[in-house]
């Protein structure tokens, strides 16, 4: 029995140079080990991300993601490929991908535990609460223990959450937004009328001008001028 629990995974024999120097953040050895180990077992996924991840490290982002993409591809369920893809997302700022990797490995394997809570983790990252709610019920069915049910209810209570913050952002950006638009409507009719009115004023004003010029004399009416006869209540700028 002691024997047998010093027994290692081979694959995490040949992989444990490539961790070392990563860990040491010594990126350019990690890939050219990985690529020493990919040479001698090319169906070894979790090489190819761990070389990814040196390449993100790197700057070589555009390689990374390739490489990433041709092991997510093939769908991985070992834990060494999924936490070196989730690492290398983490990386990228991919939370989604994350996601998307759980999702096909819950498909293959709906009872695995470790699948399952790593799928509802990736919701979390992203607020995707209704589908929480389902993954930590699923998960809840594979393992009823208490915390899975109080992730659900969790999930719920966020439901409520998010849709209250949403729909009293809504209310509030249609009040300002109609509020808004009247203050700007009120403003633009008050131009427009001092506008009118500045334009009346002058018109008036030139043609009683002119008037009084060409024929020198007052309205019979009233006694005053033109404008002041034919537009009551105004005033001549002359007489204020």
């Amino acid at each position: 029995m002691a024997a047998r629990s010093h027994v290692q995974d081979p694959n995490d024999r040949r992989l444990r140079p490539v961790y070392d120097y990563l860990d040491n953040a010594n990126n350019k050895m990690a890939i050219q080990q990985a690529d020493r180990v990919l040479k001698k077992h090319r169906d070894l996924h979790c090489a190819k991300v761990l070389k990814a991840i040196g390449l993100q490290r790197l700057g070589r982002q555009d390689e990374a993601l390739g490489l990433a993409r041709d092991v997510a591809a093939l769908e991985p369920t070992d834990d060494n490929s999924l936490q070196a893809l989730t690492i290398l997302y983490r990386e990228m700022h991919r939370p989604e991908l994350v996601m998307k990797l759980y999702e096909s490995a819950v498909r293959k394997f709906p009872a695995n535990e470790d699948h399952q809570a790593h799928l509802f983790m990736a919701y979390v990252r992203i607020g995707e609460y209704k589908k929480m709610q389902h993954a930590a019920m699923a998960l809840y069915k594979v393992t009823p223990k208490n915390p899975y049910y109080f992730w659900a209810v969790m999930s719920v209570v966020m439901q409520v959450a998010s849709y209250t913050h949403s729909y009293t952002h809504s209310y509030t950006h249609s009040y300002t937004a109609t509020h808004t638009a009247t203050h700007t409507a009120t403003h633009t009719a008050t131009q427009l009328h001092t506008q009118l009115h500045t334009q009346l004023h002058t018109q008036l004003h030139s043609y009683t001008h002119s008037y009084n010029n060409n024929n020198n004399r007052h309205s019979p009416l009233s006694g005053g001028d033109v404008t002041t006869t034919l537009v009551p209540g105004y005033v001549h700028p002359e007489a204020t």
